[in-house]
């Protein structure tokens, strides 16, 4: 949103644990993919999750011609970005039913956002071995 000094932004969430780690997964692996540290797959595997409740009151898809911010949306509470409008190279195209209803948030008013749990959670990787 606006990069305005003092000016409120929305808040940016997500409905899909998906849409919110390929982002974080995709900026770690550009930052260290030069480096052959043994510690960098330790970086992919912990997360922390804010789960939310949130009132969303008016709300519309954005427009592909404007920015994202409440001078764009006068009339509206929140706005949303489907995923099959959100370019990302790790996230791609999935083939299915669910990627429909996954969309990114942006909510104007910081009030309609109630913290309810915070996750931290762990990747379990497993290497598979064929004969």
């Amino acid at each position: 949103t606006s990069k305005l000094p003092l000016r409120k932004e929305a808040v940016i969430l997500a409905n899909s644990l998906s849409m919110c780690e390929c982002p974080r997964i995709e900026f770690l692996q550009q930052k260290y993919k030069d480096e052959k540290n043994s510690l960098e797959h330790e970086l992919f595997r912990h997360g922390i999750l804010l789960i939310t409740k949130v009132f969303l009151g008016q709300s519309v898809q954005a427009r592909e011609q404007d920015s994202i911010n409440q001078a764009n949306y006068p009339m509206v509470n929140s706005v949303f970005v489907p995923r099959k409008y959100i370019l990302n190279s790790v996230m791609g195209q999935r083939n299915c039913d669910c990627s429909v209803r996954q969309c990114k948030w942006f909510v104007f008013d910081h009030d309609l956002v109630l913290p309810e749990y915070i996750v931290e959670f762990e990747y379990i990787t497993v290497v598979w071995i064929y004969f």
